[in-house]
Protein backbone atom coordinates (compact mmCIF):
# COMPACT_ATOMS: atom_id res chain seq x y z
CA UNK A 1 0.00 0.00 0.00
CA UNK A 2 1.23 3.62 -0.96
CA UNK A 3 1.15 6.36 1.79
CA UNK A 4 1.71 9.71 1.63
CA UNK A 5 1.93 12.66 4.66
CA UNK A 6 -0.75 14.93 4.63
CA UNK A 7 -0.86 16.56 7.83
CA UNK A 8 -0.52 14.16 10.94
CA UNK A 9 -2.53 11.63 8.50
CA UNK A 10 -1.75 9.05 6.18
CA UNK A 11 -3.65 8.20 3.01
CA UNK A 12 -3.51 5.35 0.51
CA UNK A 13 -2.57 5.37 -3.10
CA UNK A 14 -1.02 8.60 -3.75
CA UNK A 15 2.64 8.75 -4.22
CA UNK A 16 4.76 10.61 -2.10
CA UNK A 17 8.30 12.50 -1.26
CA UNK A 18 9.69 11.28 1.75
CA UNK A 19 10.13 7.51 3.29
CA UNK A 20 9.47 6.13 5.99
CA UNK A 21 10.80 3.39 8.50
CA UNK A 22 7.92 1.23 10.18
CA UNK A 23 8.46 -0.90 13.38
CA UNK A 24 5.82 -2.69 14.80
CA UNK A 25 4.92 -4.44 18.72
CA UNK A 26 2.48 -6.77 19.01
CA UNK A 27 -0.31 -4.46 18.78
CA UNK A 28 1.18 -0.87 17.84
CA UNK A 29 3.69 0.34 14.99
CA UNK A 30 5.64 3.35 15.42
CA UNK A 31 6.10 5.48 12.24
CA UNK A 32 9.18 8.03 11.45
CA UNK A 33 10.60 9.91 8.32
CA UNK A 34 13.57 8.11 6.67
CA UNK A 35 15.36 8.73 3.02
CA UNK A 36 13.78 11.13 0.40
CA UNK A 37 11.97 8.59 -1.73
CA UNK A 38 11.83 9.76 -5.67
CA UNK A 39 8.63 8.34 -6.66
CA UNK A 40 7.11 6.46 -3.67
CA UNK A 41 7.25 3.57 -0.68
CA UNK A 42 5.87 1.25 0.96
CA UNK A 43 5.56 0.03 4.13
CA UNK A 44 6.23 -3.09 5.70
CA UNK A 45 6.31 -4.20 9.39
CA UNK A 46 9.94 -6.48 10.08
CA UNK A 47 9.74 -9.07 13.36
CA UNK A 48 12.92 -9.68 15.45
CA UNK A 49 14.23 -12.04 12.54
CA UNK A 50 14.09 -9.47 9.65
CA UNK A 51 11.11 -11.18 8.31
CA UNK A 52 7.68 -9.44 7.40
CA UNK A 53 5.47 -9.80 10.32
CA UNK A 54 2.21 -8.83 7.98
CA UNK A 55 2.61 -10.11 4.40
CA UNK A 56 1.52 -8.63 1.09
CA UNK A 57 0.00 -11.17 -0.92
CA UNK A 58 1.42 -12.58 -3.89
CA UNK A 59 4.74 -12.22 -2.52
CA UNK A 60 7.69 -14.59 -1.82
CA UNK A 61 10.97 -14.67 -0.53
CA UNK A 62 12.26 -17.31 -3.46
CA UNK A 63 12.60 -16.27 -6.54
CA UNK A 64 12.09 -19.24 -9.11
CA UNK A 65 11.08 -18.93 -12.78
CA UNK A 66 8.49 -20.94 -13.84
CA UNK A 67 9.90 -23.02 -16.67
CA UNK A 68 7.60 -23.86 -19.43
CA UNK A 69 7.47 -27.67 -19.50
CA UNK A 70 6.89 -28.07 -23.14
CA UNK A 71 9.64 -26.16 -24.06
CA UNK A 72 12.27 -28.37 -22.09
CA UNK A 73 14.49 -30.94 -23.77
CA UNK A 74 12.33 -33.78 -21.26
CA UNK A 75 8.68 -33.08 -19.94
CA UNK A 76 9.80 -34.78 -16.83
CA UNK A 77 6.33 -35.56 -15.05
CA UNK A 78 2.89 -34.19 -15.32
CA UNK A 79 3.19 -31.63 -12.93
CA UNK A 80 6.34 -29.83 -14.80
CA UNK A 81 9.71 -29.35 -12.51
CA UNK A 82 10.68 -29.88 -9.03
CA UNK A 83 10.51 -26.52 -7.18
CA UNK A 84 12.91 -25.27 -3.83
CA UNK A 85 11.60 -24.88 -0.49
CA UNK A 86 9.43 -21.15 -0.17
CA UNK A 87 8.73 -20.44 -4.29
CA UNK A 88 5.55 -21.01 -4.11
CA UNK A 89 4.77 -20.45 -0.44
CA UNK A 90 0.78 -20.15 -0.86
CA UNK A 91 0.64 -23.31 -2.06
CA UNK A 92 -0.88 -25.49 1.16
CA UNK A 93 -1.45 -29.57 1.36
CA UNK A 94 -4.51 -31.00 2.59
CA UNK A 95 -3.81 -34.35 4.26
CA UNK A 96 -5.82 -37.73 5.56
CA UNK A 97 -4.98 -36.92 9.18
CA UNK A 98 -4.98 -40.59 10.43
CA UNK A 99 -2.41 -41.77 7.99
CA UNK A 100 -1.00 -38.71 6.87
CA UNK A 101 -1.39 -39.08 3.51
CA UNK A 102 -1.57 -36.27 1.16
CA UNK A 103 -5.18 -35.80 -0.70
CA UNK A 104 -5.35 -32.28 -2.22
CA UNK A 105 -3.87 -29.41 -2.68
CA UNK A 106 -4.89 -25.42 -1.37
CA UNK A 107 -4.35 -21.91 -1.32
CA UNK A 108 -3.44 -19.46 1.71
CA UNK A 109 -5.79 -17.13 1.82
CA UNK A 110 -5.13 -15.13 5.06
CA UNK A 111 -3.85 -16.95 8.65
CA UNK A 112 -7.23 -19.08 8.91
CA UNK A 113 -8.30 -19.21 5.54
CA UNK A 114 -7.70 -21.16 2.36
CA UNK A 115 -9.35 -22.07 -0.82
CA UNK A 116 -9.44 -25.33 -2.32
CA UNK A 117 -12.00 -27.46 -4.75
CA UNK A 118 -15.20 -28.70 -3.18
CA UNK A 119 -15.20 -32.24 -5.10
CA UNK A 120 -12.27 -32.90 -1.98
CA UNK A 121 -14.46 -34.31 0.63
CA UNK A 122 -17.19 -35.62 -2.40
CA UNK A 123 -16.14 -39.32 0.10
CA UNK A 124 -15.85 -37.54 3.28
CA UNK A 125 -17.19 -34.23 4.68
CA UNK A 126 -15.92 -34.39 8.24
CA UNK A 127 -13.62 -32.15 9.50
CA UNK A 128 -11.96 -34.25 11.77
CA UNK A 129 -10.77 -36.56 9.00
CA UNK A 130 -8.45 -33.66 7.43
CA UNK A 131 -5.69 -31.84 8.73
CA UNK A 132 -3.83 -28.42 6.88
CA UNK A 133 -0.19 -28.26 6.20
CA UNK A 134 1.53 -24.67 4.79
CA UNK A 135 5.05 -24.58 4.72
CA UNK A 136 5.23 -28.05 2.84
CA UNK A 137 8.11 -28.95 0.18
CA UNK A 138 9.38 -32.12 0.52
CA UNK A 139 6.44 -34.81 2.00
CA UNK A 140 8.38 -37.46 2.99
CA UNK A 141 10.98 -35.35 4.99
CA UNK A 142 10.23 -32.98 8.37
CA UNK A 143 11.64 -30.01 6.58
CA UNK A 144 11.48 -27.55 9.60
CA UNK A 145 9.35 -25.08 8.30
CA UNK A 146 5.95 -26.98 8.14
CA UNK A 147 2.86 -25.89 9.93
CA UNK A 148 0.27 -27.96 10.91
CA UNK A 149 -3.51 -26.98 11.50
CA UNK A 150 -6.29 -29.23 12.36
CA UNK A 151 -9.43 -28.09 10.12
CA UNK A 152 -11.92 -26.34 11.73
CA UNK A 153 -14.86 -25.63 8.93
CA UNK A 154 -15.33 -26.44 5.39
CA UNK A 155 -17.41 -23.69 3.48
CA UNK A 156 -18.98 -24.90 0.33
CA UNK A 157 -20.27 -23.10 -1.86
CA UNK A 158 -23.74 -22.89 -1.60
CA UNK A 159 -24.90 -23.85 -5.64
CA UNK A 160 -22.19 -26.59 -5.45
CA UNK A 161 -22.93 -30.14 -6.35
CA UNK A 162 -20.25 -31.84 -8.22
CA UNK A 163 -16.89 -31.76 -9.74
CA UNK A 164 -18.64 -29.81 -13.15
CA UNK A 165 -20.12 -26.89 -11.56
CA UNK A 166 -19.08 -24.94 -8.48
CA UNK A 167 -16.28 -26.52 -7.50
CA UNK A 168 -14.94 -24.50 -5.12
CA UNK A 169 -14.58 -24.06 -1.20
CA UNK A 170 -13.26 -22.69 1.58
CA UNK A 171 -11.30 -23.99 4.42
CA UNK A 172 -11.00 -22.40 8.21
CA UNK A 173 -8.28 -23.25 10.39
CA UNK A 174 -8.50 -21.84 14.18
CA UNK A 175 -7.00 -18.43 15.23
CA UNK A 176 -4.45 -17.49 15.58
CA UNK A 177 -3.38 -19.33 12.58
CA UNK A 178 -0.80 -19.51 9.96
CA UNK A 179 2.79 -17.70 11.44
CA UNK A 180 3.52 -15.90 7.74
CA UNK A 181 6.94 -16.91 6.64
CA UNK A 182 9.56 -17.07 4.06
CA UNK A 183 7.97 -20.69 3.40
CA UNK A 184 3.87 -19.64 3.90
CA UNK A 185 2.26 -16.43 2.41
CA UNK A 186 -1.13 -15.76 1.08
CA UNK A 187 -1.92 -15.43 -2.28
CA UNK A 188 -3.82 -12.63 -3.57
CA UNK A 189 -7.23 -12.29 -4.89
CA UNK A 190 -7.89 -11.26 -8.66
CA UNK A 191 -10.09 -8.46 -9.30
CA UNK A 192 -13.59 -8.63 -10.35
CA UNK A 193 -12.23 -8.18 -13.71
CA UNK A 194 -9.91 -9.84 -14.15
CA UNK A 195 -9.80 -11.86 -17.93
CA UNK A 196 -8.98 -14.83 -18.60
CA UNK A 197 -7.22 -13.98 -21.89
CA UNK A 198 -6.30 -17.44 -24.03
CA UNK A 199 -2.49 -17.58 -24.37
CA UNK A 200 -1.64 -16.25 -20.57
CA UNK A 201 1.19 -18.06 -18.96
CA UNK A 202 0.40 -19.41 -15.30
CA UNK A 203 1.81 -21.43 -13.35
CA UNK A 204 0.32 -24.79 -10.96
CA UNK A 205 2.10 -26.02 -7.86
CA UNK A 206 0.95 -29.44 -6.07
CA UNK A 207 1.99 -32.83 -5.12
CA UNK A 208 -0.15 -34.74 -7.06
CA UNK A 209 0.66 -37.62 -9.37
CA UNK A 210 3.52 -38.02 -11.33
CA UNK A 211 2.09 -40.94 -13.25
CA UNK A 212 2.55 -43.92 -10.88
CA UNK A 213 2.82 -42.16 -7.81
CA UNK A 214 1.98 -38.72 -5.90
CA UNK A 215 5.20 -36.44 -6.04
CA UNK A 216 7.85 -36.34 -3.21
CA UNK A 217 8.71 -32.43 -2.85
CA UNK A 218 6.63 -29.92 -4.91
CA UNK A 219 6.29 -29.59 -8.14
CA UNK A 220 5.11 -26.36 -10.65
CA UNK A 221 4.65 -25.51 -14.66
CA UNK A 222 3.86 -23.12 -16.63
CA UNK A 223 1.14 -23.41 -18.80
CA UNK A 224 -1.05 -21.44 -20.94
CA UNK A 225 -4.75 -20.28 -20.26
CA UNK A 226 -6.69 -22.05 -23.49
CA UNK A 227 -9.74 -20.38 -25.28
CA UNK A 228 -12.56 -21.61 -24.17
CA UNK A 229 -13.98 -22.92 -27.54
CA UNK A 230 -10.79 -24.76 -28.59
CA UNK A 231 -11.31 -26.40 -24.99
CA UNK A 232 -14.76 -27.58 -25.66
CA UNK A 233 -13.94 -28.91 -29.29
CA UNK A 234 -11.32 -31.00 -28.15
CA UNK A 235 -13.57 -33.52 -26.11
CA UNK A 236 -16.83 -34.37 -26.18
CA UNK A 237 -16.87 -34.70 -22.39
CA UNK A 238 -15.66 -30.89 -22.00
CA UNK A 239 -18.83 -29.82 -23.51
CA UNK A 240 -20.42 -29.98 -19.64
CA UNK A 241 -17.45 -27.24 -18.57
CA UNK A 242 -19.75 -24.67 -16.73
CA UNK A 243 -19.37 -21.37 -17.34
CA UNK A 244 -17.53 -20.45 -14.10
CA UNK A 245 -14.38 -22.56 -15.42
CA UNK A 246 -11.79 -22.42 -17.71
CA UNK A 247 -8.98 -24.71 -19.74
CA UNK A 248 -5.24 -24.67 -18.87
CA UNK A 249 -2.48 -26.43 -20.50
CA UNK A 250 -1.48 -28.06 -23.89
CA UNK A 251 -3.45 -29.68 -26.50
CA UNK A 252 -1.15 -31.92 -27.72
CA UNK A 253 -0.96 -33.19 -24.28
CA UNK A 254 2.71 -34.02 -21.35
CA UNK A 255 2.30 -31.11 -19.03
CA UNK A 256 -0.93 -30.99 -17.16
CA UNK A 257 -2.24 -30.71 -13.05
CA UNK A 258 -3.59 -34.39 -12.25
CA UNK A 259 -4.84 -36.30 -9.31
CA UNK A 260 -3.71 -34.77 -6.04
CA UNK A 261 -3.09 -31.99 -7.23
CA UNK A 262 -7.12 -30.76 -7.08
CA UNK A 263 -7.50 -27.84 -4.62
CA UNK A 264 -4.47 -26.18 -5.88
CA UNK A 265 -3.62 -22.94 -7.24
CA UNK A 266 -3.25 -21.97 -11.15
CA UNK A 267 -1.46 -18.27 -10.14
CA UNK A 268 -0.97 -16.09 -12.58
CA UNK A 269 2.22 -12.96 -12.28
CA UNK A 270 0.61 -9.03 -12.42
CA UNK A 271 2.92 -6.73 -14.14
CA UNK A 272 3.86 -5.67 -10.36
CA UNK A 273 5.63 -9.16 -9.71
CA UNK A 274 2.85 -10.34 -7.18
CA UNK A 275 0.88 -13.61 -8.40
CA UNK A 276 -2.84 -13.75 -8.11
CA UNK A 277 -5.08 -16.72 -7.96
CA UNK A 278 -7.39 -16.82 -11.37
CA UNK A 279 -7.94 -21.06 -10.56
CA UNK A 280 -8.66 -23.78 -8.31
CA UNK A 281 -7.22 -26.76 -10.03
CA UNK A 282 -10.39 -29.17 -10.46
CA UNK A 283 -11.14 -31.43 -12.84
CA UNK A 284 -9.91 -33.26 -16.38
CA UNK A 285 -10.31 -36.53 -18.70
CA UNK A 286 -6.80 -37.88 -17.73
CA UNK A 287 -3.94 -36.45 -17.08
CA UNK A 288 -1.84 -34.40 -19.66
CA UNK A 289 -3.55 -36.71 -22.22
CA UNK A 290 -3.82 -35.55 -25.85
CA UNK A 291 -6.73 -32.98 -26.33
CA UNK A 292 -7.77 -33.37 -22.95
CA UNK A 293 -6.15 -30.58 -21.20
CA UNK A 294 -6.85 -29.57 -16.92
CA UNK A 295 -10.16 -27.70 -16.19
CA UNK A 296 -9.96 -25.10 -13.43
CA UNK A 297 -12.82 -22.97 -11.34
CA UNK A 298 -12.35 -19.28 -12.38
CA UNK A 299 -12.02 -17.34 -8.80
CA UNK A 300 -13.04 -14.02 -9.81
CA UNK A 301 -16.71 -14.57 -10.16
CA UNK A 302 -16.88 -15.88 -6.36
CA UNK A 303 -14.90 -12.74 -5.18
CA UNK A 304 -18.16 -11.88 -3.31
CA UNK A 305 -18.91 -15.34 -1.31
CA UNK A 306 -15.24 -15.13 -1.12
CA UNK A 307 -14.81 -12.05 0.88
CA UNK A 308 -18.18 -12.68 2.89
CA UNK A 309 -16.89 -15.87 4.29
CA UNK A 310 -13.60 -14.55 5.05
CA UNK A 311 -15.22 -11.35 6.54
CA UNK A 312 -17.75 -12.89 8.36
CA UNK A 313 -15.33 -15.91 10.49
CA UNK A 314 -12.42 -13.02 10.89
CA UNK A 315 -11.70 -11.96 14.56
CA UNK A 316 -10.28 -8.99 15.48
CA UNK A 317 -6.94 -10.43 16.25
CA UNK A 318 -3.76 -8.56 16.52
CA UNK A 319 -5.15 -5.42 15.48
CA UNK A 320 -2.58 -2.62 14.90
CA UNK A 321 -3.43 1.35 15.19
CA UNK A 322 -3.42 1.76 11.05
CA UNK A 323 -4.80 -0.74 8.65
CA UNK A 324 -3.50 -2.44 6.10
CA UNK A 325 -5.54 -2.96 2.68
CA UNK A 326 -4.81 -5.91 0.10
CA UNK A 327 -3.58 -4.66 -2.70
CA UNK A 328 -6.02 -5.32 -5.62
CA UNK A 329 -5.23 -8.92 -7.80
Amino acid sequence: MIFRERGSSLSTNISISSGFDVQCGDTDCTIRRSSICSRQARISCTSKNGVSSLSQCGRRYVEVNARDAARSRIARVVGGFETVPGAFPWTAALRIKATKAHHCGASILDETHLITAAHCFEEDERVSSYEVVVGEWDNNVTDGSEQIFPLQRIHFYPLYKDIFSHDIAILEIPPPGIQFDEYAQPICLPTNDFVYTPGRQCVVSGWGSMGLRYAQRLQAALIPIIDRAECVNSSQIYASMSRSAFCAGYLEGGIDSCQGDSGGPLSCRREDGAFVLAGVISWGDGCAQKKQPGIYTMVAPYLSWINSIVMSSTAPRNRRNFSLVRLPG
